[in-house]
């Protein structure tokens, strides 16, 4: 979460935000108009909210007992309906017509198995065996009945095997909700761990310490980006390293395609929407 939030602090905030905002509300009259809301700023943590509002939406129809009809009568809410038309369709379109996402080389999505080295199923094996299980393990005993727990578990498993063009960008982005999911879970661990201490319960005198271990290896990796900061500022001799060349969306000055449409001028977007 410290890596995503220096490499794309643009995105990461708000994905953060609607997936805690999707938790607390639960009302299927909402979750679209919810998920929505991160679409202009955060396109691939969208597909991971995406699947959260589906599981909890039909979690929650379950539990109110509401059958096929009353599910759809919810779905299809005023709220949902006006996000889906306005902010669905506009950023669908704009993306669709994206620089990047046009060119042939970003259209290549690939499951990163198909042709990797033994060095690099050792690293997704390293991967998981570091930065998944273990947070799964800890929590599965008081969340093994929640749909939420397996959904994060096959979002951070499959998603980080998911390349959309040249980068890594999909396996890091899209798992941003399940990672906020995983965050949630072991603090209630880490919360009901300590009332377990208190009453002097010897499981907890034992999980506690190896899940402070656990912790403690994954907040090396937080240390990383300061460290790296710190370094480029030594390096450049200024603390003012901001990139001030992205101005609009229609820049000609721009030295990047990521951002733009506007070199396809012939896309639906350039034509209907970003008129002169």
């Amino acid at each position: 979460m410290s890596t995503g939030l220096f490499w794309s602090y643009n995105q990461h905030p708000f994905a953060w935000m609607v997936i805690l905002v999707i938790l607390l509300d639960r009302d299927i009259k909402n979750l679209a108009f919810w998920g929505l809301l991160v679409l202009p700023y955060a396109p691939l943590p969208f597909v991971g909210i995406f699947l959260y509002a589906v599981c909890i939406a039909v979690v929650r129809a379950k539990e109110e007992r509401i059958g096929i009809s009353g599910f759809f009568r919810k779905a299809f809410s005023v709220q949902n309906i006006i996000a889906v038309l306005s902010v669905g369709v506009i950023y669908g379109i704009y993306y669709l017509g994206n620089a990047v996402y046009d060119s042939t080389e970003a259209n290549s999505s690939a499951f990163m198995l198909s042709g990797a080295s033994a060095d690099d199923i050792k690293l997704y094996i390293l991967f998981l065996a570091v930065e998944v299980l273990p947070f799964f393990v800890f929590t599965f005993k008081d969340n093994r009945k929640d749909p939420l727990l397996y959904l994060s578990l096959f979002i951070l498993v499959v998603f980080s095997l998911i390349r959309v063009g040249s980068s890594m960008d999909f396996g890091m982005k899209a798992t941003i909700p399940a990672l906020v999911y995983m965050y949630i879970l072991i603090v209630r661990k880490l919360r009901s761990l300590k009332k377990s201490i208190d009453k002097n319960q010897i499981e907890a005198k034992v999980v506690m310490p190896l899940l402070a271990v656990v912790l403690f290896i994954g907040s090396l990796t937080a240390l990383i980006e300061p460290a790296r900061a710190v370094y480029l500022i030594t390096q450049e001799k200024t603390i003012f390293l901001a990139t001030d060349n992205l101005k609009t969306l229609d820049n000609p000055d721009i030295d990047t395609d990521n951002f733009t449409a506007s070199d396809y001028p012939d896309s639906a977007f350039y034509r209907y929407i970003l008129r002169k």
